[in-house]
């Protein structure tokens, strides 16, 4: 599709320039986002039959109809473009800011949920449920903030979701407690969709993905590869709150090479939370080479400011910012742990920001 502007000026020769829409038996991969166009699809006849009539309920026509063939056969993406798409800052999506994109996301929420509610391993693979998680939660952040209010809840459950939440979730501990772990992650996340507010499932549904043979190759499964010999662990939240607990955590830290500070901000959002979290490193670092400029330990001292017995040495500073709990660490905040290079302390990422919405 390509995108034109009232005059017929091309502004993007391809809408989904730069992407690589999946193709085949991939319901799973389309859950993250909807690369299909209404005025592009192409479908035999009788699988429509067969696939239809489209819910009332659901909000996009074309992403529905993809990820249900996507369900029953093969879809395949041509990458030229066969449509012209006329931009005009009053689209239904595309460019959409403020409230008009919350309202978007917020369809993209309840679309990807119903899904979620139902799609087990005969339509995913581990790899495409764990993603397909994340950007239905990078969906709900982003509209919890654009509302400016952390009570504007882009979702709700009614007294049914949770009752049934709660027994999926009981369902799936259970197979967890046998070493079904392929059960187990189904029921978390049928249970997650039913009730995103269960952290018990949305937790269990990490864990289990995380376990499971394919679990190992999801990102953020290993966020300690690489550390130091010991690693001392943090509070993300205390830091952000305290931004002077970092300046703190480096002077006593300066000089032990075999250390690695890692901050533990599972139970935060991750965009803005890494944004802060590197805004405070940075600020950091900026303190310091002042402080060099500006006579090193005396000078520092001078302008009351606290100072590394060393004068300066940069410590390494790891922001874990997608584990979630679930399998905790064997040590404690502020407490260090001995670890190799290579541990195999496994954890399952939090979503990270942005994702597609639907098109139009």
């Amino acid at each position: 599709m390509t995108v034109i502007d009232a005059h017929g000026k091309v502004l993007q020769a391809s809408w989904l320039a730069g992407d690589d829409p999946p193709s085949g038996r991939c319901a799973g991969a389309l859950l993250t986002g909807n690369p299909a166009t209404a005025s592009s699809i192409l479908m035999r006849a009788e699988l429509v039959r067969d696939l239809g009539p489209i819910p009332a309920e659901m909000s996009w026509a074309d992403w529905w109809l993809a990820l249900r063939a996507a369900q029953v056969s093969r879809v395949a993406y041509l990458p030229e473009p066969r449509t012209l798409y006329r931009f005009t800052g009053e689209n239904m999506s595309l460019g959409t800011q403020g409230a008009k994109r919350r309202g978007e996301l917020v369809k993209a929420c309840a679309f990807q949920r119903s899904f979620l509610r139902t799609i087990d391993f005969a339509d995913a693979t581990v790899a495409q449920l764990h993603e397909a998680w994340r950007a239905f939660e990078r969906n709900a952040y982003e509209a919890t903030e654009l509302a400016g209010s952390p009570f504007a809840a882009p979702l709700h459950a009614t007294p049914e979701d949770r009752d049934a939440a709660r027994a999926l979730c009981a369902a799936a501990r259970a197979a967890a407690d046998r070493g079904a772990w392929r059960e187990a992650a189904i029921g978390y996340l049928h249970a997650a969709a039913s009730d995103p507010w269960l952290e018990e499932a949305r937790e269990g549904l990490l864990v289990a993905l995380a376990t499971l043979p394919e679990g190992a190759e999801l990102p953020g499964q290993r966020p300690l590869e690489g550390a130091r010999g010991f690693v001392v662990l943090a509070r993300a939240d205390e830091m952000l709150a305290a931004p002077s607990l970092l300046a703190d955590f480096g002077a006593a830290m300066d000089g032990l090479d075999e250390v690695t500070l890692a901050l533990d901000a599972s139970d935060l959002p991750p965009e803005p939370t890494a944004a802060r979290l590197s805004d405070a490193v940075l600020g950091h670092r900026h303190r310091r080479r002042r402080r060099r400029r500006c006579g090193g330990r005396d000078g520092a001292a001078r302008r009351g400011r606290p100072c590394p017995p060393d004068g300066g040495r940069t410590t390494r500073c790891t922001a874990s910012v997608r584990a979630p709990r679930g399998p905790r660490s064997r040590c404690s905040p502020g407490s260090a742990w001995r670890s190799s290079a290579r541990s195999p302390h496994r954890t399952a990422p939090r979503p990270e920001p942005s994702a597609q919405t639907g098109h139009n």
